[in-house]
């Protein structure tokens, strides 16, 4: 790095596209074009970082500190990422440089949500709505308890039935809007007649619709009536480790929209996973993926198959848009409504009722969940111990895992 004279003064400055975050005088740098970070605890440097972020504008440093403070190797590295730049005062008087910070400010109301510059609907925000058509179940998953809290799954409890048209009316508004909202079909019978009369009463008003069922409630000449009268998109074959796969695994096989099936493989552990595998491998399928399910026997599992460390933090690369996302909304969480057979609505499973469609609008609904809600506004940077982490803010959102396990930090950090 080629600096000038002992005397010359620059000024610090980082690039608009850099995000910065300062945790218990420890600072992260991070490049949101090419995916480059500095993590570093000079306390001269987090001094200097916090003015930045505070006040938007350049610094002045001279070269005798940059010696004096061992900062010869951060600004190397600082000029390499594309970070930012140490620029040479020519006059003392220059003015420093402004820095062009992104914030994004939410304003909404019952009908408006103003993200920045941006004024849309605020229904807009629904991006998926799950539907729960359950009849008594005679199948005996012994994780019936614990899968619909972390996937989108069936559950045998006993609710009263609220009427499926209520529903239809009640989500109207949404799908007055004509914008791309998936619909989930959660059921354990695909006999179920609200289920079929609802596919049937929606089918030229939805068209992203996909049911959700356990293998062993598969029932072949259903599942081809309802492809051949175009009353889903899709359909997603729910596997667990009790369930009797090869018989029906070869009706799914042969069903003539076979590429519109995918399957959800929930495992417990090692075993589970080679076992899947070659299922998959036997029958040549190649469209499904793994869910990892908490059983509370299987933390081991867990630390070793889906606790974060930093490399998978930054494996891919996080835009400033979605960085600024994450400290405004649960990107996992976000737009996501649960309606369940007695009409209660919530925004996560594990979390409680935020209303009922027979005494809530889902206008009300929505606006109350963005206003004051535990689950779109469920954010790493407002819990403890992740609000006092580096990486908050670049690290996923709370998923159901933290919720079902009871823990936030299920990763192995070390910032």
């Amino acid at each position: 790095m080629n600096l000038k004279a002992k005397n010359t003064m620059y000024f610090f400055t980082i690039e608009p596209y850099v995000y910065v975050d300062i945790k218990k005088n420890k600072c992260l740098l991070y490049n949101t074009i090419n995916n480059e970070k500095i993590i570093t605890s000079n306390k001269f440097v987090v001094n200097m970082l916090k003015i930045i972020k505070r006040f938007s504008i350049a610094q002045k440093i001279s070269l005798y500190e940059i010696k004096k403070y061992n900062l010869l190797d951060f600004f190397s590295n600082v000029k390499k990422y594309y970070i930012g730049d140490l620029l040479i005062i020519d006059n003392l008087s220059n003015k420093p440089p402004v820095i062009q910070r992104k914030k994004i400010e939410n304003k909404y109301d019952a009908t408006f949500l103003r993200l920045g510059d941006v004024k849309v609907d605020i229904l807009s925000i629904v991006k998926e709505v799950n539907l729960f058509f359950l009849n008594e179940c005679k199948s005996k998953c012994d994780i019936c308890t614990t899968a619909y809290t972390q996937t989108t799954h069936c559950y045998n409890k006993k609710f009263k039935k609220v009427d499926y048209e209520k529903i239809v009316d009640f989500l109207r508004p949404i799908v007055k809007l004509k914008r791309s909202v998936k619909f989930n079909f959660v059921t354990n019978d695909l006999s179920n007649l609200d289920l079929l009369n609802f596919l049937k009463i929606t089918s030229n008003s939805i068209h992203q619709k996909e049911i959700i069922v356990n293998i062993d409630n598969y029932n072949q000449d259903i599942v081809k009536k309802i492809f051949d009268n175009k009353l889903i998109s899709s359909l997603k074959i729910l596997i667990n480790r009790t369930n009797k796969i090869p018989t029906n695994m070869e009706l799914v096989n042969s069903l003539e929209f076979k590429q519109s099936v995918k399957y959800n493989l929930l495992v417990e552990n090692d075993t589970d996973l080679t076992y899947y595998k070659k299922i998959m491998n036997k029958f040549k399928i190649s469209n499904y993926n793994f869910t990892p399910i908490y059983n509370k026997q299987n933390y081991q599992f867990f630390k070793n198959n889906v606790f974060l460390n930093d490399e998978n933090i930054f494996k891919n690369k996080l835009s400033m848009k979605q960085i600024l996302f994450n400290q405004n909304f649960n990107v996992f969480n976000m737009g996501k409504l649960y309606i369940l057979q007695n009409g209660d609505v919530l925004t996560n499973l594990n979390k409680k009722k935020i209303g009922n469609i027979k005494t809530s609008k889902i206008n009300d609904i929505v606006y109350n969940e963005l206003v004051a809600g535990k689950a779109w506004r469920l954010l790493r940077q407002n819990i403890v111990p992740c609000k006092s982490c580096l990486l908050c803010n670049v690290c996923p959102p709370v998923s159901n895992y933290e919720l079902t396990i009871g823990r936030n930090d299920l990763c192995q950090v070390n910032v």
